[in-house]
């Protein structure tokens, strides 16, 4: 196997620099699959930093420092992240970032492009999010190369199972731990402090401040953590402690108001009756267990 390849076009575009996408056609097995491993590069090494210049991919990219030390920076965030062996970076389609060895260092990486619906699909449901994640120093990236570089449908195939099975084990491992990767943390806490109680004022500057990040800054690590942005997550919550309480408690609606948050039990009311299609009375006289 070739030890890089570089099937895609680089250009320079409003001072930011696109790696655009294979001007090659998808071959025939990965238009039916859904999913195209075009470009990889083993062992490559970086000898400092490409500039200060932002760049995007039209591709989903996966990198693992193998060793040295790197520096990423998303183009929304104001502060780098600093890169060691055994993290990983994900990358999605048209996400501006910086990246790069560290001034005075080099990094040594494997890195594997890839695009098609099966990856769009992926990243809508979670298993593919932007970030920063450990993955261990043990060149995981190299089967899927292997593989990749032979034409064959049969290898091909297999190539596509071991990088959804890879970027299934950051989502597992990054679950387990409470969806925490290098750069998200304190979301976990945060959740866990919003089930323990639901009736703060959890507005998003009071749970930004809870995790120590930005007001943006959390939107968007939120997002990555749990698939939707934190109001949404605390109504969903809140909605579904209400419904429950509703079915195995005797409290009144106030009461369940006041502990889901919802100081207005006429709002509340509301609310449950415009997510639910059923005010929370007629909730419990159709789904209570008592009754």
């Amino acid at each position: 196997m070739d030890k890089n390849t570089n099937l895609n076009a680089i250009i320079f575009r409003d001072d930011i620099c696109v790696h655009q996408l294979p001007s090659r056609r998808m071959p025939r097995i990965n238009r039916d699959s859904g999913l195209w491993i075009f470009n990889w590069a083993r062992d490559f090494v970086s000898q400092g930093p490409p500039g200060e210049e932002l760049r995007y991919f039209e591709f989903y990219c996966i990198a693992h420092l193998l060793k040295g030390r790197g520096v990423y920076r998303r183009g929304d965030a104001s502060d780098p992240v600093e890169l060691e062996p055994g993290m990983c970076v994900l990358v999605s389609p048209g996400v501006r970032h910086h990246y790069g060895a560290l001034p005075g260092c080099q990094f040594v990486e494997d890195t594997v492009n890839f695009c098609g619906p099966a990856a769009d699909v992926m990243q809508k449901c979670g298993l593919f999010r932007d970030g920063i994640y450990r993955i261990g120093t043990a060149p995981v990236l190299r089967q899927v190369m292997e593989l990749a570089a032979d034409p064959s449908e049969h290898s091909q195939l297999n190539a596509e199972f071991v990088l959804r099975e890879i970027l299934l084990n950051i989502y597992n491992e990054t679950f387990s731990r409470g969806g925490n990767d290098a750069v998200g943390q304190g979301i976990a806490p945060l959740l866990e402090a919003v089930k323990k109680h639901p009736e703060k004022n959890w507005s998003v500057s009071v749970m930004a401040e809870f995790c120590g990040m930005s007001i943006n800054g959390f939107r968007e690590h939120f997002r990555r953590r749990t698939g939707v942005l934190p109001k949404i997550y605390l109504d969903r919550y809140r909605m579904g402690l209400a419904a429950s309480l509703l079915i195995g408690t005797s409290l009144s609606s106030g009461e369940i108001a006041e502990r889901c948050g919802y100081p207005d039990p006429f709002h509340f009311s509301r609310r449950f009756k415009s997510v639910t299609g059923l005010s929370p009375v007629n909730y419990r006289r159709r789904f209570s267990k008592n009754t």
